[in-house]
């Protein structure tokens, strides 16, 4: 049983918690029976302080921690894996990947183009589907694409293009967005965006990465409730 868990609000409106779920801040009653308590209220109900209620306090302590040491999983490791065609797309497949690592996905960076090594392209793909790792792929190639397209006709991962921006991306965006039948991948085209769509699809997979998206929906509400405070 736990009593309660207090919250407090900043100044500028933040909830933040303001307390801590532990064996002083709770009541443990196994089988809801009270003389089985294993919480700081054994300590408290000493008539007086002896090596025997201590030792029995820190018995107490211990059953505690062993119970919840299997509370939390660890946490299933998940990959974005951002492929540029050209190396000149370096700092903006970089953005993309510091946007990911924000929400505590791993990343990697290559460089591998679908029309000129083709087959290493498939390759790398493949070592990334038999990791048994949780992957998204983020595909990095303007004008004709082909990069994302091929990737994802030819593997089960998720794929997301996110062409880099260009005096012809108005022209070239069709060969991100016009896919043929049964190729299945999205476009996305801010780098920002791109990583959050890819911790979306990979949140079920991992509690933390589902815990830092929430928060960040929460804090777009909090940023809307702010600003139309301001208004009032």
């Amino acid at each position: 049983m736990i009593d309660d868990i207090e919250f407090g609000v900043t100044a500028e409106g933040d909830i933040l918690l303001a307390d801590v779920i532990d064996n002083d801040s709770w009541r443990v009653w196994p089988e809801n029976d009270r003389r089985l308590q294993l919480d700081k209220q054994v300590y408290r109900d000493l008539k007086e302080v002896t090596a025997e209620g201590l030792a029995l306090v820190l018995k107490n302590y211990t059953q505690v921690m062993e119970i919840t040491s299997g509370f939390s999983k660890p946490r299933q490791a998940c990959h974005v894996l951002v492929i540029m065609g050209s190396g000149s797309d370096g700092v903006f497949a970089r953005k993309i990947s510091d946007e990911a690592k924000k929400f505590g996905l791993d990343t990697t960076l290559k460089v591998s183009s679908a029309h000129k090594t083709t087959a290493d392209t498939l390759e790398l793909i493949a070592d990334f589907e038999d990791s048994g790792v949780p992957t998204v792929v983020i595909a990095v190639a303007g004008r004709s694409n082909g990069l994302g397209p091929v990737i994802a006709g030819n593997s089960s991962l998720p794929v997301i293009n996110c062409p880099p921006p260009s005096e012809s991306l108005s022209l070239d965006i069709w060969s991100s967005l016009r896919m043929p039948n049964g190729i299945g991948c999205t476009t996305v085209l801010d780098p920002s965006e791109a990583a959050l769509a890819a911790a979306k699809i990979l949140a079920s997979h991992n509690h933390i990465v589902f815990g830092k998206v929430v928060t960040a929906q929460l804090k777009n509400q909090i940023n809307i409730y702010n600003a139309n405070r301001k208004l009032e």
